[in-house]
């Protein structure tokens, strides 16, 4: 018998802001139908910033910052840097959830792509 080995193929790239990525997402299930359901990879930068990309070819389709208003950390003066902490979709793939280094929370919702 011949065993079969899978093999890695490099496909493209995304350079990003420049910042440290700190997190990536991915919904678990599509509900666009077809041949080839679009699907996200939403990264999370130190800046503060997630950039939304198509997950077959890399192209960024959007991009958010952190609100700065409303911040604690801002509000008080202090020097601490607000980060994404942690990201994550909902389990229908249509909101995409935020936390970041000050325990506050983001909701975004996504727009589905024809």
């Amino acid at each position: 018998k011949r065993k079969i080995v899978s093999n890695w193929r490099y496909c493209s790239e995304f350079a990003g802001t420049g910042a440290k990525l700190v997190c990536l997402a991915t919904p678990r299930i599509s509900l666009m139908g077809g041949d080839k359901p679009s699907c996200y990879v939403a990264a999370g930068f130190a800046d503060g910033t997630i950039q939304l990309l198509i997950r077959d070819s890399l192209q960024q389709i959007a991009s958010v910052e952190l609100p700065r208003t409303g911040n604690i950390s801002l509000e008080s003066k202090s020097t601490t840097i607000v980060t994404i902490c942690d990201m994550c979709f909902t389990s229908t793939g249509t909101c995409l959830l935020a936390t970041d280094s000050l325990g506050q929370f983001y909701l975004y919702r996504m727009s589905p792509i024809a």
